[in-house]
């Protein structure tokens, strides 16, 4: 029998089997974050091109992909090159985490698609000089982290400028409805993104309201 048809040895698989079913902090943080991220990117997306995102099949589970949806977004201008960078980045690491067991720490992760590289030039400076490489690279995915947060908050506040300006104001509720779906879920995982979304949740409607009373006198 020649070595390519060989079983593998007990110990082997037993390694491999340890390996690939060690829980994954990195991994579980990773793939919340990501939902999070993509629902509101879809809801973004439906809003900006006028699309009913509950009864499309573009923007549905069996849709778009979500680097679709960014390129999308960045020819409608609304996003530009270095913001859609960090979020095809995002979206690596989201997939690496969901479709390699054997990843399951950010080093590991890194050393794949070139992120170390890509995250090291953006974050770097402000990274820790101390502590373990699995500290420190988990740093860099939650400065990432944080700009695509902020990237969310710039597709809101656009969004909201956009509607304001046409005066849909039909649009305005609908997109409220699904933010507070969208909020309550954050909630749960990231107490954080959910102040900065809510911050400007109050801030838009501030603004509808400033609008409608100059629009009334």
């Amino acid at each position: 029998m020649s070595e390519q048809n060989e079983s593998k040895s007990p110990s082997r698989t037993l390694d491999e089997f340890l390996f690939v079913s060690i829980p994954s902090a990195a991994r579980t943080e990773v793939i919340e974050a990501s939902v999070t991220i993509e629902r509101v990117i879809t809801i973004m997306l439906g809003m900006f091109l006028n699309i009913d995102i509950e009864n499309s099949k573009s923007l549905g589970k069996n849709g778009l992909s979500f680097n679709d949806k960014l390129n999308l977004l960045a020819d409608i201008n609304v996003i530009d090159k270095e913001e859609k960078s960090k979020l095809i980045k995002f979206s690596e690491i989201r997939n690496i985490f969901a479709h390699d067991s054997t990843i399951f720490m950010f080093h590991q992760c890194f050393k794949l698609n070139d992120l170390k590289t890509f995250l090291t030039k953006r974050y770097g400076e402000k990274q820790s000089t101390n502590g373990f490489m699995e500290e420190k690279d988990k740093f860099l995915f939650l400065s990432l982290f944080d700009d695509v947060k902020s990237i969310c908050k710039k597709l809101f506040t656009k969004m909201m400028d956009k509607e304001k300006d046409s005066g849909r104001q039909t649009a305005i509720v609908e997109f409220f409805q699904h933010l507070q779906h969208v909020l309550a879920k954050i909630s749960e995982t990231d107490p954080a993104f959910k102040l900065i979304i809510d911050k400007a949740y109050e801030e838009a409607k501030q603004q509808w309201r400033d609008v409608n009373a100059v629009d009334s006198v």
